[in-house]
């Protein structure tokens, strides 16, 4: 997990849920201990042994750096406006930096492999379940790709009710993990239909699907595929 500096701060201030930290005046070199100030010294290669200011925005709820810039004149004053935040520069110059779109920062994290970010930013962002089940299945996609198909089941387990089974038995029917994820579908019907006190019943794709995992693999793949 990403977390906030521990060295020295000029300043501290809140923004909504983050925290924005300004850090003294640090050296710009490829030998930083920083990871903001190596990648600055690393864009600007004339800019090696200048003086620079961090800003580092921490989101306090997921606990996690979600942006970090170096700013070259200095920081005058920070402060949080109009749903922003703005950083003034010793020569007059005014940043504003503006929180992106949930979506966009879930496509960022998805990029990175940080699914379990992602998934704490869904739940306090309060996204619906079905927004929440759209995330563990691409965490299990990414798992299955690897391939740990065990990490990936678990993670497709949590889309029983928004993602369709047969998407997810097309996945496992090779990697022969089909009998967890049926057992588990099955519970959930049951559970509904009891709880709603209604008929219930299994779809033959499903009760194929299960068969092939027993013996008869060739045939149900081929039925799956054509329903």
């Amino acid at each position: 997990m990403l977390t906030p500096d521990q060295g020295p701060k000029t300043s501290v201030h809140a923004h909504l849920n983050y925290l924005v930290i300004v850090s003294p005046p640090l050296t710009a070199n490829a030998a930083s201990a920083s990871a903001t100030i190596r990648n600055f010294a690393a864009r600007n290669v004339g800019a090696s042994g200048t003086e620079v200011t961090k800003v580092t925005v921490f989101d306090l709820e997921n606990k996690f750096v979600a942006h970090s810039e170096a700013f070259t004149e200095g920081v005058r004053e920070v402060f949080s406006q109009w749903g922003n935040i703005y950083v003034l520069s010793n020569d007059g110059n005014l940043s504003c930096l503006q929180e992106k779109p949930t979506a966009t920062k879930l496509d960022m994290l998805y990029r990175r492999g940080y699914y379990v970010l992602a998934l704490d930013i869904a739940k306090t962002q309060q996204m619906s379940k079905e927004s929440v089940a759209d995330i563990h299945r691409q965490y299990g996609d990414h798992l299955y790709a690897k391939p740990d198909y065990d990490a990936a089941m678990q993670q497709y387990l949590q889309t029983i009710g928004y993602v369709q089974p047969s998407y997810v038995i097309r996945k496992v029917l090779p990697c022969n993990r089909l009998v967890l994820y049926y057992g588990a579908l099955t519970f959930r019907i049951v559970f509904r239909c009891t709880a709603y006190t209604q008929p219930c019943h299994l779809s033959t794709r499903i009760a194929l699907a299960r068969s092939s995992q027993l013996g008869s693999h060739d045939a149900s793949a081929q039925h799956l595929h054509e329903t």
